[in-house]
Order: C-alpha cells, then sequence, then structure tokens
C-alpha cells in the first residue's frame, strides 16, 4: 500500500527551536503508535506553520487515522504548542487563504503596535536613566529616578513577555536559545536593578542601574522578530495567488445548449467551452476545433501553443485563438495547477531550519553562563561568608554576561546588508536567505525572462530573389510593409514582434482586409487587392504559392533555425516574399553576469521548458556550459531538489512555471520584472532586473557572514574576559568589576559590534567593473544596427507624397490595376488606392515627378490628374 502524506497546522511556533519542539512531539507520539520505518518523514515549515508526515499505508489503515491525529495533537499540544489536522483540499481553498490572511494581518499589525509601544517607552527611560551624561537631567531625586525607572521598564517587559516564556520554556526542555539569551539577560538585569532600588529605598546608598539595559534587549530584538514574520507572511501569501488564478464560473455544454456554472460544479467528463481570451478552467482533452493557448503559466513560454483536437490543456491556461470545446478529467486538486500548489506546500515545509551560528553558541554559553553564576554565588558563600557580597558577585555575572553584544551579532550585521543590498537592487526577505545564499556552489538559472527578454524580437530580415527583382532597392521594405499590414491585425507575440519591428524602422502600415487566422499554420489578408500570407510552409503550399520560392525559403529556415530562431515566411500574390527570424534575446548583461559568477567559483546552469535547440543557442551565447531543455515546472524542481542533496543551490527565475523550484532551491531568487507568484515564492528579489544582481547578491551574503562570525568573537572574547572578572576572580589582590566598569565595558562591546558591521556600507563586493561593462555594452549597441532601418532613415530625410485623383475605376480589378501600374514606376515608395474617394497617396523618392505618375495611370486607361 502506498505512503499517505497528512497536513497539520501548527501554532505558536517564533523560532528554530520551536520548530525542533513540535518535531520532536510528533515523533514521540507516532514512536508511541508504530515502529519507526512505518512513518517515512516528520517535516515542519515555519513559513508556512504547518507540519507535514508520511506515513506507510498498511500502519495507517491498521491504526486509524482518527487515533493518529489525537495522539499527534496530544503530544504537541503538551509542549506548548496549538495543532491541528489539515483536511485535504482545505489548504488550497481560496475562502481558507483569504481568512488566514486576515488573521496573520491582525497579529502582524498588534505585533508592531505592541513594539511601537515599547520603542517609545523605552526611549523615554534612556532620556530617564542615561540622560546626564549628555546634560539632560529631568529628575534631581536618585531614588525618585530609579523609581521613576523601574515604572518605565515593567510594561516594556509585559508588553514582551513571550521571550521570558519562550525563553524559560526553552531552558526548562533543555534546548536554550537566542530568547533564552534574552530572557536571561533582560530578566538579570531587571533583578538586579530591582535589589538595588530595595537597596536604595532602605538607605544603602545609590547604584548604578540596568532597567534600560532590560528593556533595550527586548525592544531590538522584537523589532527583528516583526521584520521576519512579515517576510514569512509574504511568502506564504504565494498559496494564496495561485489558487486565486483559475476563473470563477465555465460554461458547460448540456444538450446543444450553453450553460455557466461555478468552477467548483465542474465534474470530470463535462464539456467545456473555451474562447478566445478565456481561462480554461480545468484540465481536459480537446474534443473539437482548434486554438493557441498561451501555458506561460506552467512552462514560462511566451510563444502560445497550438492545440487540436486530441491535445490537452490546462487550468489557468489562457485562450489567446481560437474556440475549443474540452472533455474535462481533472478537476480541482488533481489538476496541473494545484499540483503545482502542493509542491510548494512540500518544498517550503521540507526545507530544514538554518542552524544560526548563534544559538549553536547559546545552547552552551546559556548553561554555562548559570553555572558560573551558581558556582561563584557558592565559592563566595564559602570563603566569604557574606550574603551580599555573593549576591552580587552572581549577579554581576548575570549582568556582564547579557547577551546584547551577542545579540546584536547578527541582527546588526544582516541590517546593514539589506540595506546595502537595497541600494544595488537586491532586496532580501529574510535574515535566513541572507545566510544561506553566501553557501551556494551551483546556480541555475531560467532561460525565459531571466537570461532572456521573454519577449520576441525580429533578428533578421531576407527578401526572397523575387522580391528583389520586383523591388529592387525597395524589396526589404515591401516585404516588411506587407508583413506588418498583416500582422497588425493579431495578438500574437510574433505578431507583435514583427509590427514592432516596423514600427521601428518606419514603415508605415497598409490596410488589410479579410483577414484570418489558421490555427497552427499563420496568418492572411488581403492587401492592396492580392492575398498575403504570413507563417509556415505548411500554410504555403496550401495557398499555392510558388515551389521555387519555397526551396528558397526551405534552405534559409534550416541555416536560422540552427541558431535556435523562430522563422516565418512572407508570401504576396502567389510569390515568395521572404522570410524573417525572431528570437528571444538575450539580456544585454547576461554573458557579464554568467562570466562573473564563474569568477565566484560558482557554476551556472540553464533550465528551460524551450526545445534543445533554441536552448543550445542561448546557452552557448551567454558561455553556460551545462543546460536542461523542455522542461515542465516538476522537472525544474526535481533538478533543483537533486543537486540541493550534493551542495547549496540557488534558483533564478521569473515566471509562475519557476515557483516550485524557487520554493525548493536553498535560496530563491526572482528576477523583479517577474510574476508575483515567483516573487512571493523567492526568498531575493531582484529588483533591477539584472543578473549582474545575483552575483552582487552571493558576494553581499559572504561578506555579511564574515562580519558576523567576527562579531561574535568579540562578542564572546568580550564575555571571557568580564565574567571572570565578575566573579571576582581579581578580588583578592584589590581587582574587581564594579558596575560603572561593567556598563563601560558591555557599552564598548556592542559599540565594536555595530561599527565593525557598519564597515559593510563600504566593503567591495567585486563589482568595481560595471562601469567597463556597461561601456562595452554601449559600444555594441551603437554596432549593432539594422540595415533596413538605415535604409528607411535616409529615403524618409528626400521622400515626398502626391494626391491623384482617378476616374475610371469600377471595382477592385481596376484598383488593382492601378496599384501595379504607380509601384513599378522606379523609385515609388509605397500606393494606397482607394476606391470609394477615386484617388491614389503615393510616397516617391525626391526625383520622381508627379506627371510620371500621371503618364503611368493614364497607360492604363484611366483619366488622372
Amino acid at each position: 500500500m502506498n505512503n499517505q502524506k497528512y497536513r497539520y497546522e501548527i501554532k505558536g511556533m517564533s523560532c528554530a527551536a520551536c520548530v525542533s519542539h513540535v518535531e520532536y512531539g510528533a515523533r514521540r507520539a507516532l514512536d508511541r503508535l508504530m515502529s519507526e520505518h512505518e512513518y517515512k518523514t516528520v517535516t515542519v515549515s515555519l513559513l508556512t506553520s504547518s507540519m507535514i508526515i508520511e506515513i506507510d499505508g498498511e500502519a495507517l489503515q491498521r491504526i486509524g487515522k482518527e487515533a493518529i491525529d489525537q495522539e499527534i495533537c496530544s503530544s504537541i499540544e503538551a509542549a506548548g504548542y496549538g495543532a491541528c489536522p489539515i483536511a485535504k483540499g482545505q489548504m488550497h481553498s481560496a475562502k481558507n487563504e483569504d481568512e488566514k490572511t486576515k488573521q496573520k494581518k491582525q497579529e502582524m499589525r498588534k505585533n508592531w503596535i505592541s513594539w511601537s509601544v515599547s520603542a517609545a517607552i523605552t526611549l523615554a527611560l534612556m532620556v530617564v536613566s542615561m540622560g546626564h551624561m549628555i546634560g539632560i537631567v529631568l529628575i534631581e531625586n536618585e531614588l525618585i529616578s530609579a523609581i521613576v525607572q523601574l515604572l518605565l521598564t515593567l510594561p516594556v517587559l509585559y508588553l514582551n513577555r513571550r521571550y521570558f516564556i519562550g525563553g524559560f520554556r526553552a531552558l526548562f526542555h533543555l534546548s536554550p536559545n537566542m530568547d533564552s539569551l534574552v530572557a536571561i539577560g533582560s530578566g538579570a538585569s531587571m533583578l538586579y536593578s530591582l535589589i538595588l532600588v530595595v537597596g536604595m529605598a532602605a538607605g544603602y546608598g545609590s547604584h548604578h542601574l540596568y532597567f534600560e539595559s532590560a528593556a533595550m534587549i527586548v525592544t531590538l530584538v522584537t523589532l527583528g522578530k516583526n521584520m521576519e514574520k512579515g517576510a514569512r507572511f509574504k511568502a506564504s501569501a504565494a498559496i494564496q495567488t495561485l489558487a486565486s488564478m483559475l476563473p470563477k464560473t465555465a460554461i458547460i455544454v448540456q444538450d446543444g445548449q450553453h450553460k455557466e456554472i461555478d468552477i467548483a460544479q465542474i465534474k470530470v467528463g463535462d464539456v467545456m467551452l473555451c474562447r478566445q481570451g478565456d481561462l480554461i478552467a480545468a484540465d481536459g482533452v480537446i474534443l473539437s476545433g482548434a486554438c493557441s493557448v498561451d501555458e506561460s503559466t506552467l512552462t514560462g513560454e511566451s510563444v502560445p501553443a497550438d492545440k487540436k483536437a486530441g491535445d490537452r490543456v490546462h487550468a489557468a491556461c489562457t485562450m489567446v485563438e481560437g474556440s475549443v470545446t474540452v472533455q474535462v478529467d481533472r478537476v480541482g486538486e488533481g489538476t496541473t495547477l494545484s499540483h503545482i500548489l502542493a509542491l510548494l506546500e512540500d518544498a517550503a515545509a521540507g526545507r530544514a531550519p538554518v542552524a544560526r551560528l548563534a544559538d549553536k553558541i547559546s545552547r552552551f554559553f546559556v548553561p554555562a553562563v548559570l553555572l558560573i553564576s551558581m558556582l561563584t554565588f557558592v565559592f563566595w558563600m564559602i570563603f566569604s561568608q557574606n550574603l551580599a557580597d555573593s549576591l552580587t558577585f552572581a549577579i554581576s555575572v548575570l549582568v556582564i554576561s547579557c547577551p546584547c553584544a551577542l545579540g546584536l551579532a547578527t541582527p546588526t550585521a544582516i541590517m546593514v546588508a539589506t540595506g546595502r543590498g537595497a541600494t544595488m537592487g537586491v532586496l532580501f526577505k529574510s535574515a535566513e536567505a541572507l545566510e544561506k545564499l553566501q553557501g551556494v556552489k551551483t546556480v541555475y538559472i531560467d532561460k525565459t525572462g531571466t537570461l532572456t527578454k521573454g519577449s520576441f524580437e525580429v533578428t533578421d530580415c531576407l527578401p526572397s530573389p523575387t522580391c528583389k527583382e520586383r523591388f529592387g532597392a525597395q524589396a526589404e521594405e515591401k516585404m516588411i510593409g506587407y508583413a506588418s499590414a498583416v500582422e497588425a491585425n493579431s495578438t500574437h507575440p510574433l505578431s507583435r514582434a514583427v509590427c514592432r519591428f516596423a514600427d521601428r524602422a518606419q514603415v508605415k502600415v497598409m490596410d488589410s482586409a479579410d483577414y484570418r487566422s489558421v490555427i497552427g499554420q499563420g496568418v492572411m489578408a488581403t492587401v492592396n487587392s492580392n492575398i498575403c500570407l504570413v507563417g509556415k510552409v505548411s500554410l504555403m503550399k496550401e495557398n499555392g504559392i510558388d515551389e521555387q520560392g519555397l526551396l528558397w525559403y526551405g534552405e534559409i529556415q534550416k541555416k536560422w533555425e540552427t541558431e535556435g530562431k523562430t522563422v516565418v515566411c512572407i508570401a504576396f500574390d502567389g510569390q515568395v516574399m521572404g522570410a524573417i527570424a525572431l528570437s528571444d534575446s538575450v539580456r544585454e548583461d547576461s554573458l557579464f553576469a554568467v562570466e562573473r559568477l564563474k569568477k565566484m567559483k560558482i557554476e551556472p546552469v540553464m533550465l528551460t521548458g524551450d526545445n534543445p535547440t533554441v536552448a543550445a543557442a542561448t546557452a552557448a551565447s551567454v558561455n553556460i556550459d551545462t543546460y536542461f531543455a523542455s522542461l515542465l515546472p516538476t522537472d525544474k524542481e526535481n533538478i533543483v531538489a537533486s543537486m540541493s542533496r550534493r551542495g547549496a543551490v540557488a534558483m533564478v527565475g521569473d515566471g509562475i512555471n519557476d515557483a516550485p523550484a524557487l520554493a525548493r532551491a536553498d535560496v530563491g531568487l526572482a528576477i523583479g520584472a517577474g510574476t508575483d507568484i515567483a516573487i512571493d515564492c523567492a526568498d531575493v528579489v531582484l529588483t533591477k532586473s539584472t543578473l549582474q544582481s545575483v552575483a552582487d547578491a552571493i558576494s553581499l551574503s559572504r561578506h555579511t557572514l564574515k562580519i558576523i562570525r567576527q562579531n561574535l568573537f568579540w562578542a564572546l572574547f568580550y564575555n571571557s574576559i568580564c565574567i571572570p572578572l565578575a566573579a571576582g576572580v581579581l578580588h583578592p589582590v584589590g581587582i574587581h568589576l564594579n558596575p560603572m566598569i561593567a556598563s563601560a565595558a558591555m557599552s564598548l562591546s556592542s559599540v565594536c559590534v555595530v561599527f565593525n558591521s557598519l564597515r559593510l556600507r563600504r566593503i567591495s563586493l567585486g563589482d568595481q567593473n560595471k562601469e567597463k561593462i556597461r561601456k562595452q555594452q554601449n559600444e555594441q549597441d551603437q554596432l549593432i544596427q539594422k540595415p533596413i532601418e538605415k535604409e528607411i532613415f535616409e529615403m524618409n530625410q528626400n521622400e515626398k507624397e502626391y494626391v491623384l485623383s482617378i476616374k475610371g475605376m469600377m471595382c477592385k480589378h481596376c484598383v488593382a490595376h492601378v496599384q501595379r501600374a504607380l509601384e513599378a514606376v522606379e523609385g515609388v515608395l509605397s500606393v494606397q488606392v482607394s476606391l470609394e474617394k477615386a484617388n491614389a497617396t503615393v510616397k516617391v523618392q525626391e526625383h520622381v515627378s508627379k506627371q510620371t505618375l500621371i503618364d503611368a495611370v493614364r497607360a492604363q486607361d484611366y483619366e488622372c490628374e
């Protein structure tokens, strides 16, 4: 029997330690019910606040799902967290996601309000306690000042009580974390200061207090926690966005009638009608008709796929052209889109929590500090038998070991690094992403929209020998003019590319009529009274285009397709006019970015859903040695998953089809111009939409981790020196650490950490050659000029236009005679003949006279003036 996966919603997790507690609780519950080999995996995700367990089917049948749910939920609740099973389909319900989103937004809003209040009170506390250092003395009486500090500290600690609850709970479970350090440091400062206030009230004199330290620690840590929660919320929002991509209704064909129903009512076996512009509501097979479908949702490729009877279509894809009937065979969770949603969930949950260096240190640091403090108290009670001194030494150890520097070591470096990254167009969604990126050895890069611009452009135009013989020097312009006249009627990406090219070349679009699209073959229309065709060879053959011209086109097509280009044929009046090649052009900086990654000892690998020929051409153009072609989203995700087992990998993409791979990778980087889904699933967003930012991000991550390690060293160095002094090691020789020195030492350690982190603003990231790269690219752009653009530009400087009044035209045949007569005149650039207006508008080179045109028309037995 197959293994079964089940999901649980987990409440109350806030850090990696929580993840391990929940996983430990679930494993204990499963161990009580079955043998270890009967449950395959237990993965807990802090990102989605969920847990996935995989159980052997036979064990599930023997024990029962309800019994397993009850045992797991009870065990997790006993550890202090909430757990409840998620029914299949519930996770991907748009309504359910909306409700969860509202709850998370409300929780985040409350957290930020609480932090704002804490920050305001802490600022006031700092002024009261340390204002005298800058000449601000608000309260003269020291006892009253101490009581005011106490009253200001209490609400800050209450607002941030979760650190004390979670930190001491982690200690109780023998797994201390950063919350434990915060709780002990802040609590020790508070307790010590409170004892001193009581002593001051009893008349034992004034002392330096640490209330501001107690408040500042929890306030700064809360700021970082809120920022991380915001990043996790945005990342998990991808699921809701994907779920909302389906249409709300669909048209079902029943007994020859069309009926619009809610998408939830679609059943397997229903027949849907899908028309141009529609979003497909479910997966199925085409029964009748033909169409072009934009499948970029699944494949990421910009060229619509041609479909006919027997072909499959998928939910959330868009009908570009045509109309078809589709028999539904997959609905709900069975659709390809839902499968992508499931991949996102699994990838997020399967990502192992990062073992932060500071947490590893705290695992030993906190117990060590507690032990030293206890031993200090016992030691001085035995040797001095003075309770006050013993207590002072013991609490001094806790105060001096307050994790200010240790707590600032990571967040300050990360805050500076994220600020530096933002100025370079690199947005890190979380500190986890910044930490992980430095270890990446392989970067997987999507082709379309990432390495390339994601939109087709004309790369080559070549008129046929027949066209050159007929139109001479104007052959290329004529060919583009006829092609754009037909393509102007279509919204197909290739058609738009041809029209953009004609516009840049300043070719005036001629009028066309009787436009028709032949799905999968091309388009046709009447231009200047003759049929003009643009498309594949099959369309040309069906319409009797001359064989000799098609043989010429076949040779050109073969050559250009080996270069990874899409080629279309243009025919007019029964003859081949020429060929146009189009390609998804490579981004200007892709080659330089790839070379820079290689210099950083990082291997770039290209992933694409395009065919191997196009993939090979693109990879060669940017000097990428390894690539994978003809991939679906699941293929990309599988490749990334398999390679991540060998070492840290990053994925760079821009489309919905990249989302599973972005989520599965150790670090996902999304091009800022990409889809919202890709951006939501990624850990890093490249707002400049340039691959240079990938190298920037990795370099910044490497320098940041170096700074963090330095910060931790200085923090530990400070503690290793000051804790023995606080414990009174040198007290017998008259050297001891009084509160003033302790305060100065603590401040100095924090200042060192902050200033060391600020160095990230000035550190070179190895991007000093960017200006040189930009200069080289500008020079290349100036050299790449289309001959047609130059030729037409020169013509436009010396051209003129005549409007001829023509009498005697009775029908379209007459229009065609006049058109041909005028076009045959040497130096004529374009002709527009109107039967209704009884005139002709003619653009000519400057040397052509109006009389020459009149004579040409009169030679066809029409009156002209």
